[in-house]
């Protein structure tokens, strides 16, 4: 019996994403990125952390090896993490997204700290 998954015209998988969705700014966090290509080819991936940062093509890989990346972000903001990814023959997937968020109750504090220096100017705590 000869199974076989996909055809030759498909693109790999878009990555799975695997790491934290809640951040603190000025704080490196890892991330896990995978993809399957069901030719076996050897695939590339391609990282867009959301802040105007972006990898060139990470590779080559195997299908479903893991690879990991380290990412800093310097504004409180939340971003779309997002991966995709291509094979040998140059197909290339669709993006693959994670959203990734200041914790909410430090960015609760930076905000009540800068509603207050709005409201009372003469006041500054920085």
């Amino acid at each position: 019996m000869d199974i076989s998954f996909g055809t030759e015209e498909e693109a790999p998988d878009p990555p799975l994403i695997s790491g934290p969705t809640s951040i603190k700014i000025n704080t490196e966090y890892a991330y896990e990125f995978s993809t399957i290509d069901y030719q076996g080819d050897d695939v590339y991936i391609m990282i867009n952390w959301g802040d105007g940062e972006q990898t060139d093509w990470i590779g080559p890989l195997s299908s479903e090896e893991v690879i990991q990346r380290n990412h800093t972000w310097n504004e409180r903001d939340t971003f779309e993490l997002r991966a995709r990814a291509k094979d040998d023959r140059g197909k290339i997937s669709l993006w693959s997204t994670l959203e990734v968020s200041m914790t909410k109750s430090k960015m609760h504090q930076i905000q009540f700290i800068e509603l207050l220096q709005r409201r009372l100017p003469f006041f500054s705590f920085f």
